[in-house]
């Protein structure tokens, strides 16, 4: 059986959750920390005994004995350490945003490319059971033809260094739109500054696709609670995704619905009052699933969901909304 080592780039909030999932992943087993932050290091040394911690990068692109690395660090360092990493020869699991421009991920994967090395990004939405169902919902034509579609990304903010609400939030919405409907024709956006007049954290992104659907994203740092939500209306039926504060799963709802058209009237559409809750799949952690592609490409020589080219895609859309 194949063993990965693993490499793991930053140990912060996240990259102590990609930890976790690293170390219960079949054929993966994480023998080396790096962070910066000396006394996190320190404090890792004596726990972790049996793993290279260190601070100095140079350790792991050095290395070996390292297969693949997974980074979890500030958006702004991506591009500088995803491109050492990719460059020493091993794939590359890179928290998102993949980078702030587009040239800078167009780089990347070119340079994975060029390699033939993995480069994933860690869209973890696109890994939720329940994105993967309504996926799967959207492309049987069970819904109809896709109308119109909805999101809220809400919740107490981290005004963080180089980054505003749309580099924080949209990379979950705007991959799920990708993953749904592919690139879009359109796009603007209404934003405010409302805490810190630098950066915004309030944002109401609008986009069309060729099949004539339009989506509306709301975006906000300013909640006090954590809210995600998902409407997708067809032409047959509309889909419901809800998932409040820490809740593990989101809850998802269907609903018949018709659109009537007439030279009379003026075209209308109603939903029907028969809701159904489709909450049977078995939960399994998002960023389990992450971590489990991210090893079966590497073995397989397979490319992931959420690959370099998606990555580059995503990057690409939201610049251009963060220039507008």
């Amino acid at each position: 059986m194949v063993n990965l080592n693993i490499a793991l780039i930053g140990h912060g909030y996240w990259g102590k959750i990609l930890f976790r999932n690293l170390q219960n992943t079949q054929s993966a087993q994480v023998t080396a920390i790096c962070d910066k932050n000396q006394k996190l290091v320190s404090q890792l040394r004596l726990s972790n005994s049996q793993i290279l911690v260190t601070c100095d990068l140079k350790e792991i692109t050095s290395s070996k004995n390292i297969d693949a690395v997974v980074i979890a660090t500030p958006a702004e360092t991506h591009y500088k350490i995803a491109k050492s990493i990719l460059w020493s020869g091993k794939h590359v699991l890179l928290e998102k945003p993949m980078a702030l421009n587009k040239n800078h991920a167009l780089e990347l994967k070119k340079l994975a490319d060029r390699k033939k090395l993995i480069l994933m990004i860690d869209h973890t939405y696109l890994y939720a059971p329940e994105i993967r169902a309504a996926k799967q919902i959207v492309d049987s034509g069970d819904l109809g033809e896709i109308r119109f579609i909805e999101t809220t990304r809400i919740g107490p903010g981290q005004y963080k260094v180089g980054c505003d609400v749309v580099w924080d939030f949209a990379p979950h919405d705007v991959s799920i739109l990708y993953y749904f409907l592919g690139l879009p024709s359109k796009l603007s956006q209404v934003k405010s500054r409302i805490i810190d007049k630098k950066r915004a954290d309030v944002s109401n992104l609008y986009f069309k696709f060729s099949n004539g659907c339009e989506a509306h994203v709301h975006l906000s740092w300013l909640s006090p609670l954590k809210i995600r939500k998902i409407l997708i209306i067809g032409a047959k039926k509309t889909l419901f995704l809800e998932q409040v504060n820490n809740e593990e799963e989101m809850s998802m709802y269907l609903n018949d619905c018709y659109f009537k058209n007439s030279k009379k009237l003026l075209n209308y559409y109603k939903p029907i009052k028969n809701l159904q809750k489709l909450n049977n799949l078995p939960y399994v952690e998002p960023l389990r699933n992450v971590c489990h592609e991210f090893i079966t490409s590497i073995i397989n020589h397979t490319y992931p969901i959420s690959d370099g080219q998606l990555g580059y895609e995503v990057v690409t859309i939201i610049e251009k909304i963060h220039n507008q």
